[in-house]
């Protein structure tokens, strides 16, 4: 994490300890040779193993081969101990089967990049990997990313090697809020939480989608961030209705915002968790009076780490109230009254 004032902050990772090994050159070159050095160096920094890290980000990587395997046998080792392997995918998109290698192996998490629009960079490597397996496994952003360099200056890069570190610092934070986490469980909670983009469901370009840091963490910790939105719903009659959803752990405020039938925002207002939650319901009564018709609502939270994303919308209908029919209570039967009385309830 760099912090060099306002407008200049960069990582993902706040805290999160870092080591690097020199394996490239001076022109960005990188041999077998010295870069099968530096992942062996990887497993015990100075020949201590307890120093290995935890996450190794990679932003190199040449043309995937199946007979290469003494990359893959160096990535296989990290496995072996513990380290989680993550990897640009590279930039030679839009051709198909351009994902480098290591990150083309099924034991390393491959990244493609995506732009500010949320699109899959041009230029970013596509899968599949051999014949048919699913590469890049995620995506994140890598256009136009504020970057630190030497001595002491910021400037924009784009690349698979700028997306490849968001992923790493995800990771950490997932590692933070849940230690124990295997490389598989890293894995399905990435996919779960990620952002499906693109084709539906899994794809060669974004993988199983671009990565969200704030759900990938309540995943880490057994939380999964989703909103139950309880009422309204269906048709009402109350014009002033009260709103009520499910609490979200760790959420300080909450957003509502609601949409008529023909896509018009007529409400959106902020409030404290503390104001309006009470065990595991929050509850709302907006001043704001509807008028008949169709509507949807939604919720956002937000927390220290940012903002979650937005529930998924419940629909209600606000009716005109209609008079119920009197109960009648009398005549009934035979009377000999005459004229009757005539009673009913309210």
């Amino acid at each position: 994490m760099g912090d060099g004032g306002p407008m200049q902050k960069i990582g993902v990772a706040p805290g999160a300890e870092w080591i690097a090994v020199k394996a490239i050159d001076a022109q960005g070159y990188g041999f077998g040779r010295t870069l099968l050095m530096g992942m062996e160096w990887m497993l015990a920094p100075e020949g201590i193993a307890r120093l290995a890290p935890d996450i190794v980000s990679n932003s190199w990587g040449g043309t995937c081969d199946s007979s290469d395997v003494f990359f893959q046998e160096a990535v296989q080792s990290w496995r072996a101990a513990g380290i989680v392997p993550v990897f640009s995918a590279g930039n030679r998109g839009p051709k198909e089967g351009t994902v480098g290698s290591p990150g083309c192996f099924p034991e390393a998490i491959a990244v493609g990049a995506t732009d500010e629009d949320d699109k899959i960079t041009e230029w970013s490597s596509r899968g599949p990997a051999f014949k048919d397996m699913l590469k890049p496994d995620f995506a994140a952003p890598g256009d136009k990313i504020l970057s630190s360099i030497p001595p002491k200056g910021y400037a924009k890069f784009s690349g698979t090697s700028m997306a490849a570190p968001a992923v790493s610092g995800v990771i950490a934070l997932m590692l933070q809020a849940n230690p124990n986490l295997s490389f598989d469980q890293i894995v399905d909670i990435l996919g779960e939480t990620a952002l499906d983009l693109g084709k539906s469901g899994a794809d060669y370009e974004y993988g199983r989608g671009r990565v969200d840091a704030y759900k990938a963490v309540l995943a880490s910790k057994g939380e999964t961030g989703d909103y139950q939105l309880l009422a309204p719903k269906g048709n009402i009659t109350e014009k002033q209705p009260t709103y009520e959803w499910s609490v979200i752990p760790e959420a300080e405020k909450y957003q509502l915002k609601v949409i008529d039938s023909a896509g018009g925002q007529v409400l959106a207002a902020w409030y404290m968790a503390a104001d309006v939650c009470k065990d595991t319901k929050c509850s709302v009564k907006p001043a704001k009076i509807l008028e008949s018709g169709s509507y949807s609502w939604q919720i956002q939270s937000a927390s220290s780490q940012g903002l979650g994303a937005w529930s998924e919308a419940l629909a209600f209908t606000i009716e005109e109230a209609s008079l119920a029919a009197p109960e009648l209570v009398a005549p009934q039967g035979e009377i000999g009254e005459n004229p009757p009385t005539f009673e009913w309830g309210e």
